[in-house]
């Protein structure tokens, strides 16, 4: 659950809200602004296109392992 509040206190933040459209367009992440090249299957993949959020990020907030 802490991830989970740290997340939303993330997406939150205006200048991460502002990078949106920046991320998608050079393919880097919202949150860290690091490079969103690779991910590890479709499903983190098509998050990347609903979020804009990289693979790095995604195993940050989302993964349970």
């Amino acid at each position: 659950m802490h991830t989970l509040n740290e997340l939303i206190s993330v997406l939150s933040e205006p200048a991460v809200h502002l990078r949106d459209t920046s991320a998608r367009a050079t393919h880097t992440c919202k949150i860290c602004s690091g490079p969103a090249r690779w991910f590890r299957n479709a499903l983190s993949e098509f998050e990347y296109r609903v979020s804009a959020i990289c693979q790095d990020c995604q195993d940050k907030y989302f993964r349970t392992t």
